[in-house]
């Protein structure tokens, strides 16, 4: 029987341990790249993955993009109610090779209710703010950037939306929108139906927001390209003459001081010819006028506009 060399022996198990230690350094050093790669904002975990997959496309009739809500696809996102003392976030969010630290921080002490930070500098504090939400979104993936977006549930349904981009070393408001959903298509255009623009279905948006080097421009829907859609408004109203909204408050007595109307005249409403249109009622957009009013064409040939019923119970 041949005798095997004991050194043989040795250097076979101390090959397959250098092996394994090779094998498992390499999976460490893979996942820590990964682990750095996402705490830069370069690639999202697992979780986040998932999320976005299930993350709802919304398409719009005006635009040939699909969006999401705000909440759908946000980087990050947390309910203010939800935090303890506070919760920081580390991304690179301007792109310039440094990590910058977000702090949402709860105010215990003094009367500020939430604090908003940049590496450690205040930029946003919710001292009025009610139902508070905070998210990370990347209004367009393709320029390396991420944004903050901020939520006040605001008063008597007032809620709106204060974006947020970093410039030097502060953070710079870029748009206060004001509704109760943000929808973005991550490619740059932003918008919300604001709480006074008449509900219309399909819906379409008046005003939205093109992002671009690091500026958000308000557009406006150009009618044309809405042309031989049939639209409802049901529950919303209107008129023949928008003077006829004036005409409405001056004959139940309101003053422009008043803010709020308890119960509506009806009657009231029909001498001013002022209408409330039903599910039957179908219309062609023609154009928006700048206090959010549409002017239409109903099916049966009038012409006039639809008005949020917002200006019906609220004065302003």
């Amino acid at each position: 029987m041949k005798n095997i060399n004991p050194l043989i022996g040795i250097l076979t198990t101390a090959l397959v341990v250098a092996i394994s230690i090779i094998v498992m350094m390499g999976i460490y050093i893979g996942k820590l790249s990964k682990d750095i790669r996402i705490l830069r904002g370069e690639e999202t975990t697992e979780q986040e993955s998932v999320a976005q997959e299930e993350a709802k496309e919304i398409p719009f009739t005006q635009f040939d993009t699909t969006f999401y809500k705000v909440e759908d696809c946000a980087v990050e996102k947390i309910e203010c109610a939800t935090i303890a003392e506070k919760i920081d976030y580390e991304f690179d969010i301007d792109a310039d090779s440094s990590m910058d630290k977000l702090t949402v921080e709860i105010d215990k002490k003094g009367n500020k209710g939430v604090i908003f930070k940049i590496n450690g500098r205040e930029f946003e504090n919710g001292t009025d703010m009610k139902g508070a939400k905070f998210f990370l979104v990347d209004l367009n993936r393709f320029d390396n950037t991420i944004e903050v977006v901020i939520y006040d549930e605001g008063e008597n349904g007032k809620s709106h939306y204060l974006i947020y981009s970093k410039s030097g070393s502060r953070m710079k408001l870029l748009e206060d929108i004001d509704g109760k959903e943000l929808y973005l298509d991550e490619i740059g255009k932003v918008t919300s139906l604001s709480y006074k623009a008449p509900k219309i279905d399909p819906e379409v948006f008046g005003k939205y927001y093109e992002f671009e080097e690091g500026k958000l421009n308000e557009q406006t829907l150009n009618a044309a390209r809405v042309k031989n859609i049939e639209f409802t408004a049901e529950g919303e109203y209107f008129t023949t003459d928008i003077n006829n909204l004036d005409d409405y408050y001056d004959m139940v007595g309101l003053s422009k001081t008043k803010k709020e109307i308890e119960t509506i005249d009806e009657d009231s409403l029909e001498k001013s010819e002022i209408t409330k249109l039903t599910a039957e009622d179908k219309f062609e957009i023609k154009s928006f006028t700048d206090d959010y009013n549409i002017e239409v064409e109903l099916k049966d040939g009038r012409k006039g506009y639809v008005i949020s019923n917002y200006y019906i119970q609220n004065f302003e």
